[in-house]
């Protein structure tokens, strides 16, 4: 157990000293051990520390993590902390995605608030595909989470039968690096204006010139 706390007390200043060189002022890290063992077992231990690492059984999270403790840090200072400590972490922050899988210059089109859908518009380096990509953020593991990111691809699925469906290109799959955290689908983007943009435009029709739909032999849609 004495082995253990060390090198839960050098991780801790590990990170302390990366999170300082953002932070300078960052208050000392102080490093904690999260015991599995049953209520039982850890009972007949009777400590509640080794080498100064605290022990807390799985029942105690909310005081291992300081759940209840004064905040120190503002919001934007975690963010960064985040970034710093986990680079993959801005995705499920704020968005920022410029690469996920095949696709490259990723440009966010739905609010940064919206964490568990969001949609991005990007394009294949070598076969210069346009798409929409839809991420979804299942890392919260929500009830019904996965269900939910499954539907909208499957409403689209059953679409594929009518002339003017959008035309899918990637289905629905775990994102390269967030297995079991991050699932993803692409459409071939048309660039063309979508319906509710259209249908703000008063000059618009569904008969006229500018109101036909057809299919590029590429099968991607687009108004006529």
């Amino acid at each position: 157990m004495e082995q253990e706390a060390d090198r839960v007390t050098h991780k801790a200043r590990k990170i302390g000293t990366a999170m300082r060189k953002v932070l300078p002022d960052l208050p000392f890290v102080q490093g904690v051990s999260l015991l599995t063992s049953s209520p039982a077992k850890l009972n007949a231990l009777s400590i509640t520390s080794v080498r100064g690492i605290n022990l807390h059984a799985l029942a105690d999270w909310k005081n291992a993590i300081g759940f209840d403790a004064h905040t120190v840090l503002t919001p934007q200072q975690i963010a960064v902390l985040s970034r710093k400590l986990e680079p993959k972490s801005a995705i499920a922050l704020d968005g920022s995605l410029r690469r996920l899988a095949d696709y490259i210059n990723l440009e966010l089109q739905t609010p940064r608030e919206g964490t568990f859908h969001r949609v991005y518009k990007g394009v294949h380096p070598t076969r210069q595909d346009r798409v929409a990509l839809h991420l979804y953020d299942l890392s919260s593991e929500t009830p019904g989470s996965e269900a939910l990111a499954r539907r909208e691809f499957h409403a689209l699925h059953l679409l594929r039968k009518y002339a003017w469906d959008p035309r899918i290109l990637d289905s629905y799959q775990s994102a390269p690096g967030y297995a079991g955290e991050m699932n993803f689908f692409t459409m071939v983007d048309p660039a063309a204006p979508s319906i509710g943009k259209r249908s703000s435009d008063v000059a618009w029709n569904t008969v006229g010139p500018f109101g036909l739909f057809t299919k590029s032999r590429a099968g991607s849609w687009r108004t006529a």
